[in-house]
């Protein structure tokens, strides 16, 4: 799949409304088709894609995601803990379950077992914790840093189970967490590198320098 960067007028919902207007076109053309002339879906091919927004100074760090265009890449390559679904629910992604304290002051996550990054290493509680202490600390920079500004600790009682506890209740931390920024990447030492391209999502980006305006990702054989 390739994506690129086209800065003219498209936005988000116009891109979607169009390409499923042509889906929608293409799919009742074929319903005139004789049943011989239908192709069986098949596995592979090329997706290239055109989305507005974006510059020379894009880039993976998950504290400063900013447009369409960046998004689009770390959508696909990445995963939060948590997501929120089409009819507007919220559901885990690489967290199974999560359970907040009676008042909402200390959440548990509960990772899931077997997700793999695009090198093969397996997610593990001390890759959640990085990523998410990425966002944290004085004089920290992501723009995302100050929606989880009341953690006061996070720790791991083993390598699947992430606790996390708040200053005060919140009602709504594990939705916060389906935030773009917060998106989880292999830890090294206890740190990420916010540049890292290697992911656990659906697609593994093999173009890494997201400025050159022109994405390129393939199918994660892993996921």
């Amino acid at each position: 799949m390739e994506m690129r960067n086209h800065n003219a007028g498209t936005t988000r919902r116009n891109f979607l409304k169009t390409t499923a207007a042509t889906a929608a076109v293409g799919a009742t053309s074929s319903l005139w088709l004789p049943s011989s002339a239908k192709a069986a879906p098949a596995q592979g091919g090329h997706l290239r894609v055109g989305l507005a927004h974006g510059a020379t100074a894009d880039s993976l760090d998950p504290g400063l995601l900013e447009n369409g265009f960046e998004w689009a890449i770390t959508f696909a390559a990445f995963n939060n803990l948590t997501e929120i679904a089409p009819d507007g629910s919220l559901v885990g992604e690489l967290a199974e379950s999560w359970e907040p304290n009676a008042d909402a002051s200390a959440w548990t996550f509960n990772i899931r077992k077997g997700v793999q990054f695009h090198d093969g290493q397996e997610l593990t509680a001390d890759d959640v914790i990085a990523s998410l202490n990425y966002h944290r600390g004085e004089g920290n920079s992501s723009g995302v840093g100050p929606l989880i500004g009341d953690i006061t600790g996070i720790t791991a009682p083993d390598a699947n189970t992430v606790q996390i506890t708040l200053g005060s209740g919140n009602v709504d931390f594990a939705a916060i967490l389906a935030g773009q920024g917060f998106l989880i990447k292999k830890a090294s030492d206890g740190k990420i590198d916010p540049l890292d391209p290697n992911g656990t999502g659906a697609f593994r980006i093999n173009l890494s320098n997201v400025g050159s305006e022109t994405a390129r990702l393939s199918r994660s054989s892993s996921f």
